[in-house]
Protein backbone atom coordinates (compact mmCIF):
# COMPACT_ATOMS: atom_id res chain seq x y z
CA UNK A 1 0.00 0.00 0.00
CA UNK A 2 1.19 3.50 -0.57
CA UNK A 3 1.33 6.62 1.59
CA UNK A 4 -1.79 8.21 0.01
CA UNK A 5 -3.62 4.51 0.21
CA UNK A 6 -2.68 4.64 3.71
CA UNK A 7 -3.55 8.17 4.34
CA UNK A 8 -7.31 7.71 3.21
CA UNK A 9 -7.52 4.19 5.30
CA UNK A 10 -7.12 6.46 8.13
CA UNK A 11 -8.91 9.24 7.51
CA UNK A 12 -11.93 6.52 6.08
CA UNK A 13 -11.23 5.18 9.98
CA UNK A 14 -11.61 8.38 11.45
CA UNK A 15 -15.00 9.14 10.40
CA UNK A 16 -16.47 6.25 10.23
CA UNK A 17 -15.61 6.14 14.31
CA UNK A 18 -16.67 9.79 14.20
CA UNK A 19 -19.58 9.17 12.90
CA UNK A 20 -20.47 6.29 15.26
CA UNK A 21 -19.58 8.65 18.21
CA UNK A 22 -21.50 11.60 17.30
CA UNK A 23 -24.78 9.01 16.53
CA UNK A 24 -25.01 7.47 19.88
CA UNK A 25 -24.18 11.63 21.79
CA UNK A 26 -27.29 12.19 19.79
CA UNK A 27 -29.12 9.10 20.21
CA UNK A 28 -28.49 9.36 24.20
CA UNK A 29 -29.35 13.31 24.32
CA UNK A 30 -32.47 12.95 22.71
CA UNK A 31 -33.50 9.96 25.01
CA UNK A 32 -32.32 12.08 28.02
CA UNK A 33 -34.27 15.29 27.02
CA UNK A 34 -37.11 13.13 26.45
CA UNK A 35 -37.14 11.44 29.98
CA UNK A 36 -36.77 15.23 31.51
CA UNK A 37 -39.95 16.53 29.57
CA UNK A 38 -41.81 12.49 29.52
CA UNK A 39 -40.45 10.67 32.62
CA UNK A 40 -44.18 11.46 34.37
CA UNK A 41 -46.43 9.67 31.98
CA UNK A 42 -43.43 7.08 30.28
CA UNK A 43 -42.64 6.15 33.75
CA UNK A 44 -45.57 3.27 33.95
CA UNK A 45 -44.34 2.03 30.32
CA UNK A 46 -40.88 1.48 31.43
CA UNK A 47 -40.68 -2.73 32.56
CA UNK A 48 -39.81 -5.87 31.05
CA UNK A 49 -42.42 -5.90 29.15
CA UNK A 50 -42.55 -2.70 26.95
CA UNK A 51 -39.82 -3.70 24.04
CA UNK A 52 -42.09 -6.65 23.48
CA UNK A 53 -46.06 -4.93 23.47
CA UNK A 54 -47.01 -4.29 19.89
CA UNK A 55 -48.07 -0.82 20.38
CA UNK A 56 -46.44 1.38 23.31
CA UNK A 57 -47.73 4.59 24.27
CA UNK A 58 -44.53 6.46 24.99
CA UNK A 59 -44.15 10.32 24.64
CA UNK A 60 -39.81 10.01 24.51
CA UNK A 61 -38.88 11.02 20.75
CA UNK A 62 -36.69 7.91 20.64
CA UNK A 63 -39.36 5.68 21.16
CA UNK A 64 -39.88 2.86 23.92
CA UNK A 65 -36.04 2.00 23.38
CA UNK A 66 -34.99 6.10 24.21
CA UNK A 67 -37.56 5.64 27.11
CA UNK A 68 -35.83 3.25 28.93
CA UNK A 69 -32.35 4.97 28.03
CA UNK A 70 -33.58 8.12 29.26
CA UNK A 71 -34.88 6.21 32.75
CA UNK A 72 -32.07 4.46 32.96
CA UNK A 73 -29.38 7.32 32.84
CA UNK A 74 -31.31 10.20 34.71
CA UNK A 75 -33.68 8.04 36.74
CA UNK A 76 -31.68 4.99 38.32
CA UNK A 77 -28.04 6.53 37.46
CA UNK A 78 -27.06 10.55 36.86
CA UNK A 79 -29.48 13.01 36.94
CA UNK A 80 -28.46 15.90 35.00
CA UNK A 81 -25.05 14.36 35.00
CA UNK A 82 -26.07 12.17 31.88
CA UNK A 83 -26.13 14.98 30.06
CA UNK A 84 -22.51 15.68 30.98
CA UNK A 85 -21.94 12.53 29.52
CA UNK A 86 -23.26 13.46 26.79
CA UNK A 87 -21.14 16.75 26.14
CA UNK A 88 -18.25 14.34 26.34
CA UNK A 89 -19.21 12.07 23.75
CA UNK A 90 -19.54 15.05 21.46
CA UNK A 91 -16.26 15.90 22.75
CA UNK A 92 -14.83 12.70 21.81
CA UNK A 93 -15.86 12.32 18.14
CA UNK A 94 -14.86 15.60 17.16
CA UNK A 95 -11.29 14.52 18.67
CA UNK A 96 -11.88 11.32 16.80
CA UNK A 97 -12.15 13.44 13.56
CA UNK A 98 -9.21 15.23 14.36
CA UNK A 99 -6.92 12.40 14.93
CA UNK A 100 -7.05 8.92 15.85
CA UNK A 101 -4.01 9.64 18.18
CA UNK A 102 -5.09 11.27 21.84
CA UNK A 103 -5.49 10.54 25.38
CA UNK A 104 -8.75 8.43 25.39
CA UNK A 105 -8.08 6.75 28.44
CA UNK A 106 -7.63 10.17 30.04
CA UNK A 107 -10.73 11.41 28.18
CA UNK A 108 -13.18 8.35 29.27
CA UNK A 109 -11.95 8.72 32.85
CA UNK A 110 -12.51 12.26 32.52
CA UNK A 111 -15.43 11.70 31.29
CA UNK A 112 -16.95 9.20 33.84
CA UNK A 113 -15.70 11.48 37.07
CA UNK A 114 -17.24 14.58 35.34
CA UNK A 115 -20.18 13.05 35.09
CA UNK A 116 -20.44 10.99 38.25
CA UNK A 117 -19.03 14.26 40.31
CA UNK A 118 -21.99 16.56 38.64
CA UNK A 119 -24.32 13.73 40.08
CA UNK A 120 -23.12 13.55 43.56
CA UNK A 121 -23.26 17.40 43.59
CA UNK A 122 -26.73 17.51 42.75
CA UNK A 123 -27.78 14.89 44.99
CA UNK A 124 -25.78 17.11 47.35
CA UNK A 125 -28.29 20.05 46.99
CA UNK A 126 -31.29 18.04 47.25
CA UNK A 127 -29.90 16.81 50.26
CA UNK A 128 -28.57 20.18 51.97
CA UNK A 129 -31.98 21.67 51.32
CA UNK A 130 -34.36 19.01 51.39
CA UNK A 131 -36.75 20.02 48.91
CA UNK A 132 -39.22 17.18 47.50
CA UNK A 133 -39.59 18.83 44.14
CA UNK A 134 -35.91 18.73 43.69
CA UNK A 135 -35.91 15.22 44.89
CA UNK A 136 -38.84 14.17 42.94
CA UNK A 137 -38.05 15.38 39.95
CA UNK A 138 -37.64 12.84 36.65
CA UNK A 139 -38.45 10.33 39.06
CA UNK A 140 -34.86 10.29 40.86
CA UNK A 141 -33.90 13.72 41.52
CA UNK A 142 -32.31 16.07 39.75
CA UNK A 143 -28.42 13.79 40.93
CA UNK A 144 -30.14 10.44 40.02
CA UNK A 145 -29.99 7.12 41.66
CA UNK A 146 -26.17 7.12 41.93
CA UNK A 147 -26.22 10.81 42.89
CA UNK A 148 -28.57 10.38 45.38
CA UNK A 149 -27.21 7.82 46.83
CA UNK A 150 -23.53 8.57 47.04
CA UNK A 151 -23.96 11.80 48.21
CA UNK A 152 -26.23 11.12 51.46
CA UNK A 153 -23.56 8.70 52.32
CA UNK A 154 -20.99 11.17 52.15
CA UNK A 155 -23.16 13.56 53.81
CA UNK A 156 -22.95 10.68 56.69
CA UNK A 157 -19.99 10.01 56.93
CA UNK A 158 -18.47 13.35 56.54
CA UNK A 159 -20.73 15.51 57.70
CA UNK A 160 -22.33 18.48 55.40
CA UNK A 161 -19.54 20.88 55.33
CA UNK A 162 -16.72 18.40 54.96
CA UNK A 163 -18.89 17.02 52.11
CA UNK A 164 -19.66 20.06 50.76
CA UNK A 165 -15.47 21.08 50.80
CA UNK A 166 -14.82 17.72 49.19
CA UNK A 167 -17.15 18.24 46.25
CA UNK A 168 -15.86 22.06 45.88
CA UNK A 169 -12.20 20.64 45.57
CA UNK A 170 -13.20 17.80 43.58
CA UNK A 171 -14.96 20.12 40.92
CA UNK A 172 -11.80 22.47 41.08
CA UNK A 173 -9.42 20.10 39.96
CA UNK A 174 -11.87 18.93 37.39
CA UNK A 175 -11.54 22.12 35.68
CA UNK A 176 -8.14 22.63 36.30
CA UNK A 177 -7.27 19.17 34.73
CA UNK A 178 -9.83 19.75 31.48
CA UNK A 179 -8.59 23.21 30.83
CA UNK A 180 -6.41 23.54 27.40
CA UNK A 181 -3.35 25.30 28.95
CA UNK A 182 -3.64 22.04 31.82
CA UNK A 183 -4.05 19.73 28.42
CA UNK A 184 -0.72 21.12 27.21
CA UNK A 185 0.83 20.84 30.19
CA UNK A 186 0.28 17.29 30.87
CA UNK A 187 0.64 16.47 26.74
CA UNK A 188 4.49 17.86 27.42
CA UNK A 189 4.69 16.13 30.60
CA UNK A 190 3.75 12.75 28.71
CA UNK A 191 5.84 13.46 25.55
CA UNK A 192 9.07 14.37 28.13
CA UNK A 193 8.91 11.22 29.85
CA UNK A 194 8.34 9.09 26.92
CA UNK A 195 11.56 10.69 25.69
CA UNK A 196 13.00 10.24 28.33
CA UNK A 197 12.33 6.53 28.46
CA UNK A 198 13.81 6.43 25.33
CA UNK A 199 16.86 8.00 25.76
CA UNK A 200 18.75 4.91 27.93
CA UNK A 201 17.92 3.11 24.84
CA UNK A 202 19.87 5.42 22.26
CA UNK A 203 22.52 6.15 24.71
CA UNK A 204 23.36 2.23 25.32
CA UNK A 205 22.58 1.56 21.39
CA UNK A 206 25.47 4.06 20.82
CA UNK A 207 28.14 2.77 23.38
CA UNK A 208 27.10 -0.83 21.84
Amino acid sequence: MTLSSDISASKAVRLVISLLLLLLAVLLSIACVGHVFSWMHDQSFVDSSILLSEVTDVDNEAGSIGSIVGYFMVDRCLGLGAFVLCIYLFIAAFKVFRSLDGPWIRLFAQMVFASLLCSVIFGYVVCMTGSTALANCFGGGIGGGCGSYLAVALDNMLGPWVTGLLLASLLVILLFMTSPFMERRIGRAMDLAAGSGDAPDAASDAVS
